[in-house]
């Protein structure tokens, strides 16, 4: 056939795996090499190395190296495949199969191992909730669902008394409708799911049912941010230029700055569900919390996120400190303003109309931020699950209870409600 071309003849499978080279056949390979190397005609053949062959067939590649190469071979694709991936519980159970039935067991329940399978449909946390303990289930329905009535409730009632008085219908009463809006909205997010999942004695939640309620949940988390500081704006304008204040916040401009809170709302709900949507999870993934709380989907991520981690703080900075910024730079202003009054009754008047909006803020930011700050560093999950509960279901309940009993307006708004009702 010509020196160019060099055959290999295999013998047969020899019981423990190796395959042997016929001696001819090596004599033959070895001309054909000289040949090919006192010609220029052929290019050299690129040597792919081992890991990029598929995994069934490295075996059969490996073999003809002998068995001392195939071990050394398989634990350097190891050791790749442990630098670039996380280390995860899943994993670590991977790696403890001796035999390759055991191993590939094992590595068929994380889907950092599955190639090329679209698997998140068929992906579901399960929801540890507050506690695993059936004599506090009953408890923990009752409270909870004691919340969210009181909650619906109180806020359909401030805007039923704001909408039916008309001497409401100012800028800051706007403001506190879509705000008790924002506060079922977000109270509705979390707990219904929970007491559902008290109810049915299933707490499981689908991958797209969870980045819905992620979606929502910073939505509304991001709506009642921008509107308190919607709400102090209005108190700056109302207190340093009382004068102007009807010209300054015209209906015109407190439609755009809703309308605009809500586009911004929506794009941080967004970026977050995307955030999330791009990690890899294992198959039936315990999230030791009552709803999908992100940062807990970040620790259990089979992935590398420490990258995500610093995004998520990026967008926080953006979307929580501009807020939070307006919210102090407001009241720096009114507090020089009240400072400059001459009268007690005169400052004390002024500053009683920022009281209920300053509890509300204070309750808000104060209980958000002391578990967002705190979970990084905290060593129980079961810590921040508790004090997840102040800013998801407490919160929304209490602030209509702080702007009616700490507001003439609104108290007098709701007894002449009841009495129509009556």
């Amino acid at each position: 056939m010509g020196s160019k071309r060099g055959f290999i003849q295999l013998s047969k499978k020899v019981p423990n795996g190796e395959v042997n080279l016929d001696p001819s056949s090596k004599k033959r390979k070895a001309q054909g090499k000289r040949a090919l190397t006192g010609t220029q005609a052929h290019k050299p053949m690129k040597q792919i190395p081992v890991q990029e062959f598929p995994r069934k067939f490295n075996p059969l590649i490996l073999g003809f190296n002998g068995k001392d190469s195939t071990n050394a071979a398989q634990s350097k694709v190891q050791a790749s495949r442990r630098q670039h991936l996380k280390v995860h519980p899943c994993h670590q159970t991977a790696e403890q199969g001796s035999q390759p039935e055991q191993e590939k067991k094992d590595l068929s329940g994380c889907l950092c191992y599955v190639e090329s399978q679209n698997l998140t449909d068929a992906l579901e946390f399960l929801l540890l909730g507050l506690s695993d303990d059936p004599e506090l289930q009953p408890l923990i329905f009752g409270l909870f669902l004691s919340m969210y009535l009181v909650t619906v409730l109180g806020t359909l009632l401030i805007i039923l008394a704001v909408s039916s008085d008309s001497h409401l219908h100012t800028p800051m009463y706007f403001f506190l409708c879509i705000l008790s809006v924002a506060d079922i909205g977000f109270a509705t997010t979390t707990v219904p799911k929970m007491i559902l999942d008290i109810l049915t004695h299933s707490r499981v939640i689908s991958y797209v049912g969870c980045l819905i309620q992620l979606s929502f949940f910073y939505f509304f988390g991001c709506l009642d941010s921008l509107l308190l500081t919607l709400m102090a704006y209005d108190r700056f304008v109302a207190i340093c230029y009382p004068l102007h204040y009807l010209v300054i916040m015209n209906p015109r401009l407190c439609s755009f700055l809703v309308l605009m809170s809500f586009l911004i709302s929506l794009l941080d709900s967004q970026l977050h569900c995307l955030m999330i949507s791009q990690l890899t999870f294992c198959k039936n993934v315990e999230v030791p919390h009552f709803f999908c709380d992100p940062p807990q989907l970040l620790r259990l991520a089979c992935d590398n996120t420490s990258t995500n981690e610093i995004l998520i703080y990026f967008i926080a900075a953006i979307f929580g400190g501009i807020p939070i910024s307006g919210i102090l730079f407001s009241y720096i202003r009114i507090i020089s303003s009240i400072l400059r009054v001459p009268s007690t009754g005169g400052k004390y008047k002024a500053f009683s109309t920022c009281g209920s909006h300053l509890s509300a803020v204070s309750l808000f930011y104060g209980t958000g931020f002391g578990v967002y700050l705190s979970s990084p560093v905290s060593l129980s999950p079961r810590k921040d699950v508790v004090a997840s509960v102040m800013y998801t279901a407490v919160t929304p309940m209490l602030n209509p209870f702080i702007y009616s009993l700490r507001n003439r307006d609104i108290k007098k708004a709701m007894q002449r409600l009841l009495n129509r009702t009556a």
